[in-house]
């Protein structure tokens, strides 16, 4: 798979990872965590079908616009108590299913 975020500027990549603080030291992060999103977004397109998809797209879009209204959880509007979301379980019982990312990482170091 190719990568989602290739480098334009090396220069910027090294001063991203040597910064001691700041917004420049969280865009990695910040590029790994949008990248997990898109890859999210492919996962429930191909398993769940694009029903589920919108659904979640639409309650994610509700929260970003909460957070950035800082509005309390009475004064936004929220999609899941309009009943839009029945399929909830089809995303949350895979994920239970995995194990703690410590425990993938200790996984993993083990098998190589």
């Amino acid at each position: 798979m190719p990568s989602l975020w290739p480098p334009t500027d090396w220069p910027q990549r090294l001063a991203e990872l040597q910064a001691p603080t700041g917004e420049l030291k969280e865009a990695p992060l910040r590029r790994d965590v949008r990248s997990l999103g898109v890859l999210l977004g492919e996962v429930l397109r191909e398993q769940a079908g694009l029903p589920l998809y919108e659904a979640v797209e639409d309650l994610r879009r509700t929260a970003i616009a909460r957070r950035d209204t800082d509005a309390t959880a009475h004064d936004a509007p929220n999609s899941t108590d309009k009943g839009e979301i029945h399929q909830g379980p089809a995303v949350v019982r895979p994920a239970t299913a995995l194990p703690p990312p410590g425990q993938l990482a200790s996984r993993q170091d083990r098998v190589q």
